[in-house]
């Protein structure tokens, strides 16, 4: 299952249908064709429309595949900061709460990328990358690509 975010909106990729589905605006079995996508992103994009979406296909590898080629993927890394009490740090980003994570550099490592941007967006001086935590997707909308319906897909790693 891939769980891909946009703005405030959910789109979830599945191989079956979800447990409930109440907690869907939407829920849709995707039959092959990747133009198919562009009206939830756009909805998504717009703030408006559907809130979170479920699509499944009982091929997961090649619903993830066809949705993935639709994009330009953009490599990423942050983390999880908690100080010796075991709070959270968090950062305020576009008007919610987020974690600190930024765009990989040429050259640079995942794990790299994960400290520098923790360092870059909080301020703190020493930051060490502990165990893998996951990975997660985000949309945004690429203003200086060549084509206007051209999409990002931000994974963040570390």
């Amino acid at each position: 299952m891939y769980k891909i975010y946009c703005n405030e909106h959910l789109l979830v990729l599945a191989d079956h249908l979800p447990e409930s589905a109440g907690d869907w605006t939407l829920v849709s079995r995707y039959r092959g064709k990747p133009k198919t996508f562009f009206p939830f992103l756009d909805a998504f994009e717009k703030r408006s429309g559907r809130e979170q979406v479920w699509l499944y296909h009982e091929d997961l590898d090649r619903l993830w595949s066809d949705f993935r080629q639709l994009f330009i993927i953009v490599e990423a890394g942050g983390g999880l900061v908690r100080n010796p009490a075991g709070e959270i740090l968090v950062i305020y980003r576009k008007g919610v709460l987020d974690l600190p994570k930024g765009k990989q550099e040429p050259g640079e490592g995942i794990k790299e990328t994960a400290i520098r941007e923790v360092m870059e967006e909080t301020g703190l001086t020493h930051v060490v990358c502990g165990d893998y935590l996951g990975e997660t997707w985000h949309l945004f909308k690429e203003k200086k690509a060549p084509l206007p319906e051209t999409y990002g897909l931000v994974f963040d790693g570390c």
